[in-house]
This record gives structure tokens, sequence and C-alpha cells, in this order.
């Protein structure tokens, strides 16, 4: 699985990345799932209003083998908090990275979904060109001090668990690349740097059919997720599903035993 292959998510920084409705979303819910039902707190900033309470308790109840009060217990250990600034989120995992000073309880699992909407948005608007300019820079400026704090949090350790440190799981975007025809992940180098592991969202194998070819087939679900940076396993490209137990590779003949495991 994905999660034995990288080595369990556990102290480091995840992006995951890929077009509008691909399945990003769904990493984070069926990651979500998992670390609340084995009893971790999930602390979750929603920055596109995507997070679902009920897909959730859909995916634990799943997970828990149908035990309606575990999974609601499970679904208690979940916060979350909607963010709408590039500036606000700094100071949200700013003060999530201050709870270790502070002696206070750190979640088991931190999801930002998404890093692109905010940055997209924050300080752009109708500004002219000149204002522009001057916003680039200071956005980067944030987006850099952003990843910082993150890996910083990864460093730390899970309430009840001084062994464990938090994982931390962020989403982006891709946009075109007019170089080579095909996609890129936004937010450039610093960021790509930053990040442990990045993990690419696609309907169609690397190299192969462009994102909206893919969507243009219609028939097949088949998702592919493919490893482009880690230092723990070579580039690895995974297909696979999304069903009511939440993803899990093509051919498995338990969906139930998930991507992740």
């Amino acid at each position: 699985t994905l999660g034995a292959a990288l080595g369990g998510l556990s102290g480091t920084l995840v992006e995951v990345a890929g077009p509008p409705g691909h399945g990003k979303t769904q990493f984070c819910l069926h990651t979500a799932a998992l670390t609340a039902a084995r009893g971790g707190e999930v602390f979750w900033v929603d920055t596109e209003r995507t997070f679902s309470p009920e897909r959730l308790l859909e995916l634990l109840l799943r997970a828990l083998g149908g035990d309606e009060p575990a999974a609601l217990a499970a679904l208690g250990r979940t916060r979350c908090l909607p963010c709408a600034s590039l500036t606000e989120l700094s100071r949200i995992v700013e003060e999530v990275a201050s709870r270790a000073s502070r002696k206070d309880p750190l979640p088991a699992l931190l999801v930002v979904d998404s890093i692109a909407a905010v940055a997209r948005i924050d300080g752009g608007g109708d500004a002219g060109a000149a204002s522009r300019r001057d916003w680039i820079p200071k956005r980067q400026a944030t987006l850099n001090g952003i990843a910082s704090v993150l890996k910083g949090i990864a460093s730390m350790a899970v309430a009840g668990a001084p062994q464990q440190r938090v994982a931390v799981l962020v989403t982006n975007q891709v946009h075109g690349d007019p170089i080579r025809g095909g996609c890129r992940v936004t937010l450039g180098n610093v960021w790509h740097h930053a990040v442990n592991h990045r993990l690419v969202i696609s309907r169609c194998p690397p190299g192969q059919l462009s994102n909206r070819q893919a969507s243009l087939r219609g028939a097949e679900d088949v998702r592919y997720l493919h490893v482009e940076k880690s230092a723990s396993v070579p580039p690895l490209t995974i297909s696979f599903l999304i069903g009511p137990a939440g993803l899990h590779e093509t051919g498995s003949r338990t969906p139930e035993a998930g991507l992740l495991r």
C-alpha cells in the first residue's frame, strides 16, 4: 500500500496535488478517518468549504466495522476550522506550533485543504499591476513561512504518544505548463523543496493522456496517484478507485483494506 511504501505519514509534510475533482479531499478524508479510528486527534483547516462530516462518518463506520458509537466518538476527535486567507492560515499554523511550547496536546494529523486556494485569492483581487508586483513577493514570503512552520509541526510529538510525530497533509493544485504541454504543481520551487512527499493525482497514468482528455473518456473512474517526490521510495504510480470505504487500489479484492493502511 501507499502508506507502507512511504514508511507511514507520521513526522512528515505530505503534499497531495491535482486538478479539481480528482480526489484530493477524498484522500484527506480517508487519512483522517484512519487516524481518528485509531484514537488520534485530527485538526482540519478548510479553505474551500469541502470538509464533509457526513462522508467522514461514512468512512469511520467502514473502518470500525459498523460500530456507530465508536464511529461517532472518532468523529468527535476531528475538529474543522474554516480559513479564508493566507494571512489567517499563517496565524492558525503558528497557533498550532505554539501549543507545543505551552505543553498543550497536538493532533496526530493536521490537514490543510487547500493551500493553493488561499494563496491564489489572498491579496491579488482587483489591485493594479504595480500592487500585484508588490504583493507577489509578500505572498511568497508568507508561503515560505507557513512551509517552515508546518515542517516544524511535523517534528513535534503527538499528545499521549511521545514516540509519534504529527503528520501534516496539505493539498495543492496544478496548472498548465506551456513548455512541456502538461501540468505542474503550483506555488513554485521553495514549496516543492519544503515537502517530504509530493503525491500527484490524475485520471491518467503519468506521461499519457492529458487530464482533460482523460476526463472525457467517461466510463472509467480510475485515478492514478503518482509519487513524484519522496526520500522513502523511487517514483511510483498506484491506480485506485474511490468507493464507500474510501480509496482502494484497483484489482484489490478487499476494498475495505484501503490504499493507506
